[in-house]
This record gives structure tokens, sequence and C-alpha cells, in this order.
């Protein structure tokens, strides 16, 4: 989502009309129009050469910019020309599915022009009309932006396995470390949107990231100001990002779903945000599907014993550990592998210093018993 802020506060455009205008609701044809000259003049302000375009035809853009590798999109070399069609919405929700993009793909594919559907939204600070809708002639308003790639022949491939938040902010810090955007690219969304609380622009798709990210680490790889890369997490949320030293201490947060990274934002280091390493940690889901095998009872009463004795230690780590009562310490814990082949059952084992005793964290509901 794209919104300009300017000394921390968000930008406000005044709407010009006549008179006779003033205080009506705005027509469609209004605030289109209104949402065009809006985030030209943003874009424009991001000393980016924007020119409106002579439309002939419902699907053409309303405008181009003329990335120059300065602001507002990311590129390190080159040109690039961006096609911008303007779809003014209430609730902005990215469906395109009744918009012919026909016109704009064509020119792509003779002209190599990137294609967007920018959507736009408003908030409207003298709006009296009613339900709040940001309608009224000679208002201020304060407008939000959201871009969805038109490039044609984007698609996402199968994925091999389905990995979690963490493993894929690893492989994203992975690339960064080796300089290498072939290691991610697998696991980000045809979709991806990448964006900066520090530009005025986003990157809607992978296809605009990639080509972005792999002319970053060139640079970087050949610079002496290489940037430290950790990965940082959120308790609270759960959420994750890259913890970026080059300088001040940014973060890279990130949206996932389905195995993939759907966004990322650059952004302020927010102390929310604590380093860690994925490697110290293990993690267990709920246990209790064990039941669709046999009663938790019978499975403690007559294998548990034997599965243990015959386990093999698969991880260790020092971490946090929070048990049935929420007395929560800092402890070894390790996890136990039992079977052959590539199918195995996992539990893990935590010591609790406060009854002086191992605790098996598994079966059912991921309650903690004692070993004795």
């Amino acid at each position: 989502m794209m919104r300009r802020i300017k000394n921390g506060e968000p930008v406000f455009h005044t709407h010009k009309c006549s008179e006779s205008r003033k205080g009506m609701v705005m027509t469609t044809e209004e605030l289109h129009e209104f949402a065009v000259q809006c985030l030209m003049e943003e874009y424009g302000e991001t000393n980016v050469e924007v020119v409106r375009c002579d439309k002939t035809h419902a699907s053409q853009p309303d405008f181009y910019f003329v990335n120059n590798g300065k602001r507002p999109n990311f590129a390190t070399n080159g040109e690039k020309t961006v096609n911008v069609l303007v779809v003014y919405k209430d609730d902005i929700d990215g469906d395109i599915s009744d918009i012919d993009t026909s016109w704009l793909v064509e020119d792509y594919r003779r002209n190599g022009i990137i294609p967007r559907i920018t959507f736009a939204s408003a908030f409207c600070i003298a709006n009296e009309s009613e339900n709040g809708k940001p309608a009224v002639c000679g208002g201020e308003f304060c407008f939000k932006y959201y871009s969805v790639s038109v490039l044609p022949d984007e698609a996402n491939q199968e994925l091999e396995e389905e990995l979690s938040p963490i493993e894929l902010a690893s492989k994203y810090a992975e690339a960064w470390k080796q300089f290498d955007a072939s290691i991610v690219e697998p696991y980000l969304d045809k979709d991806f949107h990448y964006a900066s609380d520090w530009v005025f622009d986003e990157m809607p798709c992978r296809a605009e990231y990639i080509e972005y990210f792999k002319n970053k680490l060139d640079t970087l790889s050949r610079s002496n100001n290489q940037p430290k890369i950790s990965i940082g997490r959120n308790h609270q949320t759960e959420q994750v990002c890259l913890l970026i030293k080059q300088g001040d201490l940014t973060a890279l947060v990130l949206e996932t779903e389905g195995g993939r990274i759907t966004s990322a934002r650059m952004q302020e280091y927010n102390r929310k945000f604590k380093p860690f390493n994925p490697d110290d940690e293990l993690y267990m889901n709920h246990a209790e599907h064990l039941d669709s095998i046999m009663p938790a009872h019978l499975l403690m009463q007559k294998y548990l014993g034997d599965i243990i004795e015959t386990s093999d230690v698969w991880r260790k780590a020092h971490t946090q550990v929070t048990t049935e009562d929420m007395y929560e310490e800092d402890t070894d814990v390790f996890s136990l592998a039992f079977g052959e082949g590539d199918m195995k059952m996992l539990t893990t084992i935590a010591y609790n210093r406060k009854e002086d005793t191992n605790m098996f964290i598994s079966i059912p509901s991921a309650k903690v018993y004692l070993l004795k």
C-alpha cells in the first residue's frame, strides 16, 4: 500500500472546483480525475518524469512515468517506462477481473512498457456525506494507492515443500548473504509486493522485484559496505523480518501465505522485533491428531517407554519453555526421532528446573507429562 508521508504526517490534497460544485457529492468521473491528478503530483514530487496520456480507449493508461534509476521505484541502472491505469474504489480489494487490460498487455509486448493497475482510495476531512464516504467537492483528501501488475505469462510454480515463515525468512537472508537472488526467487509469490517507508512507490510483482534485487546484490558484492543480515521476530504477532545493518538498523518485514512470501516492506527498526537464530529453536505442532491412531492413554501405557528408549536425539537447543501451569523458564530442550526411513515421529523433551525432572511435551492437546 502506498501513501505519501511528509515530516511524519500524511500528505493532503485540496480538490479545486467551482463555487457551485463546492460541497457537492463528487461524481465518479471527478473522483477518478482527482485521484489521477494527485497520484501524478506525488510521483512528480519525487523527481520522476510523469506524462498524462491522451486516452482513446477505456483500458489505456491514464499516465506513464519513466523510472530513471531514482525515485519513485527502485531500479539501479537503466530506464524503465511504466504505464499506469488508475481505478478509484472506496475499499481497495485488488480485484481486476472486471477490467480490460488487453491494451496494456499488447503495449507491453510491443514496446516493453510495464503495465500496472493502481487502485486509489481516499479519506476526506471536509466530508459531510452519508457513511463518511470521501466524495465532497472542494474537500481535502488523503489518498492511498495499491498497484497490481498485469505483466503477462507470470505464474507460481509448484513448490517442492511448503516452508514456514521462519524458513522463508532464512531463505531470504541467505540470498542477501550469498548475493544470489535465485535462492529466494522460487519462494516469492508472482504478485509479491515490495515497498519502503522511504520511497513513494511499490513493486507489485516478483518479476520487477527480482530484476531490482539482482542489481542491488551485484552492487553490494562489489562494495566495501556489505550489510549484516539477521532474522527478527515479533513474539506478540509471530511476524518475522530481516534485520539489515548497514549504517542504521532497518527491518524488512515479511508477509507470507501458503509457503510463499507475499510482500516485504523496508521500515525503521521496531524493538518488538527481537533477533534470533532459527537453528537454536525447536518446533512442535499440536499432537492431539495422534488420537486418530490410538487413544492417548493406550499409547502412554503400552508403547511410550519403548518409543523413548529406541529413539534418537534429533536436535538440541537452549530456549524458552512455558509449561501447562504457565511457569516459564529458559532451559535445555531436545527432540527425539522415532522410526525408520523417511517417515518418523518427532517429540520434544524439556528439562523442568522447578520440578527437577524432564517434561514430555506431547499427546494429547500439547499437554505436558513428567517422565520419572
